[in-house]
């Protein structure tokens, strides 16, 4: 059957239900990268080096499976389509492992053998991970199978990113505020074991529900949704890390979009796992106000979707990313830096509270609307693909991203953990315990460090070559080899306009 994305306008709610997925890898992704090596580490006693140690082998796994995942979803065939029964199928494997990871058994806690610790950590943290990924690649592919226009996919992805944050940021809001709120045993209530299982039962289920809810509301777009070319192989599986290669070597846009999202998500994850240290030593916050702070993420997910979408609506999606980029490199550290000079007031002050808060909107802000950016320059870079070789790969593509972000998340809990393993932050230590030393270096890394890194992935976006008028180009060139004179009109707008984009959302992309 052959499907022609423009015929199609895409319904609003089709966009909303397809953003709401996203939700359930943000409920993960906080929970692994802001409390899963603290909790390890400061909570349990895990050696940091053996924490570190664990989410290097989970990345080689993630190496093995995000490619593996992205053929067989390209490849697959079913009445549900090729994407579809995958996101049905990893609902319940994903919210079960990620409770059990937090949740290790009274059997390995209270052992003296670290190695039962290190095993139960590595198990599960493989198995969440391989979920996600049975869950994560296809749906990221349906971002450019929903809709061939340039300016939709950039609503999609705002969408899922969107959705993303609020699902990380429910989990990160909810596990400081309620589940790791202080109690009469714990008045440091980050350092309470009995609150994580809590908390990760409550992320776990969270994913299910957000999963299926995401599923079923894109359900009704199979039919038109483009086959698959034909059935996988274990060679074709094997042979897609040939396919990204060549691709790489075929598509300068696509190498450069490599190192962005390596550079950029790497950052950020670096500096997300560092949140709890950073908060409860460095800063000296309390679990409400850590828990406010989430507020502040909320409105910044939200302006960036408007801002990203405005703005590249006016000006090529490459600048706009430069320009976010550039402020976010700016902005990260100066907070840090300024305490390090003794310029901002103590902690415990509310003067401290509301300057951290200001800056949290203006970094977050910023980083939220380059990662809307650059998933949806990936979805045009799948077109270009398709010009050269005649073949939809969305889930080569969506496997290569997803298998970066991975890794990026993994080098951020890596780091986090080499860095408590330098710093020498014992366990169940109390805000106030540390030497200067220690703090110094702490806001070292987790300030100018990360604005470094991510300054090496901004600056790579001003080669990026697929301009507005070149992705026009691009999508004629498609539908005349298709024997269709006309380039597709208007592919996966809403319907009930006059060739306007609408959606139920103000201003999203």
């Amino acid at each position: 059957m052959d499907v022609n994305l423009g015929a199609t306008r895409l319904p609003a709610r089709s966009k909303i239900f397809f953003g709401i997925g996203q939700g359930a890898e943000g409920l993960k992704n906080d929970a692994f990268t802001i409390f899963l090596t603290p909790y390890y580490v400061l909570v349990l006693g895990l050696p940091p080096l053996m924490a570190a140690s664990a989410t290097a082998i989970a990345l080689v796994f993630d190496a093995i499976s995000d490619p593996i995942a992205g053929v067989m979803s390209d490849h697959f065939k079913s009445r549900w389509g090729r994407r579809h029964p995958f996101m049905y199928a990893s609902a319940f494997p994903m919210g079960l492992c990620h409770f059990l990871l937090f949740a290790p058994p009274v059997l390995i806690t209270g052992a003296d053998s670290e190695w039962m610790l290190f095993g139960w950590l590595l198990t599960f943290t493989v198995l969440t991970r391989g979920a996600t990924t049975l869950y994560h690649v296809p749906h990221l592919a349906l971002t450019a199978e929903l809709s061939d226009n340039y300016d939709t996919r950039t609503t999609l992805t705002g969408l899922r990113g969107m959705f993303g944050w609020l699902g990380g940021l429910t989990s990160a809001f909810f596990g400081w505020v309620y589940f790791l709120a202080p109690t009469e045993e714990y008045p440091i209530g980050q350092l309470n074991p009995d609150a994580y299982p809590m908390f990760a039962a409550f992320a776990g289920c969270g994913m299910v529900l957000l999963i299926l809810i995401s599923s079923w509301g894109t359900h009704d777009r199979i039919p038109y949704l483009k086959p698959p070319p034909k059935p996988a192989s274990w060679r074709m599986m094997w042979g897609t890390y040939v396919d990204m290669w060549r691709a790489v070597r075929l598509l300068p846009s696509f190498a450069l979009l490599i190192g962005v999202v390596l550079f950029s998500v790497a950052q950020f994850r670096i500096a997300q796992a560092m949140t709890w240290p950073m908060n409860t030593y460095f800063w000296e916050f309390t679990t409400t106000q850590i828990g406010l702070f989430v507020l502040v993420y909320v409105f910044s997910a939200i302006l960036a979707l408007v801002l990203a979408r405005g703005f590249s609506g006016l000006f090529e999606k490459r600048t706009v990313f430069l320009t976010m980029g550039i402020i976010w490199c700016l902005a990260t550290p100066l907070a840090i830096v300024l305490r390090l000079m003794g310029l901002l007031p103590e902690n415990g002050t509310i003067e401290l509270f509301f300057i951290i808060c200001l800056s949290i909107l203006v970094v977050a802000t910023m980083g939220i609307g380059q990662n809307y950016l650059v998933d949806s320059m990936m979805a045009d870079v799948t077109d270009e693909y398709e010009l050269h070789t005649g073949e939809r790969r969305e889930g080569l593509f969506y496997s290569a991203r997803a298998f970066l972000g991975k890794t990026g998340a993994a080098l951020g809990m890596l780091v986090t953990g080499l860095l408590l393993e330098l710093l020498g932050i014992p366990k169940q230590a109390e805000p106030g315990s540390l030497s200067e030393d220690t703090l110094f270096w702490m806001g070292i890394f987790d300030g100018p460090l990360v604005a470094v890194i991510a300054l090496c992935g901004v600056l790579l976006v001003i080669w990026y070559p697929i301009s507005r008028a070149r992705h026009a180009e691009i999508k004629r060139l498609i539908a005349e080899r298709y024997g269709d004179g006309n380039p597709p009109e208007g592919g996966g707008d809403d319907s009930g306009g006059d060739g306007g984009e609408k959606t139920s959302l103000p201003a999203t992309r």
